[in-house]
């Protein structure tokens, strides 16, 4: 134990000033706070994150229903459109029914390359007009939300460490400075 109490900086040694030991004492209760509040806060903000992604999954299943279509042209006779995610998709023309029972024709974008005649699954609002797929990840946001918070509990952990230590030091250095001044003089024989 006496190791330990030497390593973190907290001990009785004579070398040590008073601002040293504030330091270190300083330094282990932020660490100690951070250690024991961290997981609370990544675990709290990771279910937030986790329950507003499930709300605007489940609001986009409400809002979008899937739909089969009947493609009426080959996927390979246009020029494709490239998407958010890089990936190339062609509007073709298409036949399906809207959730309100009405046969719809338009461009759609399959999710696979075709040709006419093949059916695809689409998603349609409740008007019938074509949409994107929903595909919020309710665990992907919690664990990005929960790791950017840790990431970020380290870095607040790691800059207040840092702002204490130059402060402090800019004192140390003061007082050093200081104590020089009152002592060279009686050392060097110079007045």
């Amino acid at each position: 134990m006496g190791r330990r109490v030497h390593w973190a900086g907290i001990g009785p040694n004579p070398l040590r000033r008073r601002v040293d030991r504030a330091e270190a004492w300083f330094a282990m209760v932020l660490t100690v706070a951070v250690v024991a509040c961290g997981p609370v806060l990544v675990w709290r903000s990771g279910e937030t994150a986790y329950d507003r992604a499930a709300a605007a999954a489940d609001w986009q299943r409400n809002r979008f229903v899937p739909v089969h279509a009947v493609l009426l042209q080959d996927t390979g006779d246009f020029i494709p459109v490239y998407g958010e995610d890089g990936k190339a998709k062609a509007a073709v023309q298409a036949e399906w029914t809207a959730p309100d029972g009405t046969r719809r024709v338009g461009p759609v974008i399959p999710p696979a390359p075709g040709t006419a005649g093949t059916t695809v699954l689409i998603w349609t609002d409740s008007a019938g007009n074509p949409g994107e797929r929903p595909d919020s990840d309710p665990m992907g946001a919690a664990i990005g939300v929960g790791l950017l918070i840790a990431l970020l509990l380290v870095a607040v952990h790691a800059g207040v460490l840092l702002g204490v230590r130059w402060w402090l030091d800019r004192r140390r250095m003061a007082a050093w400075q200081q104590e020089w001044k009152d002592v060279e003089p009686r050392w060097s024989g110079r007045r």
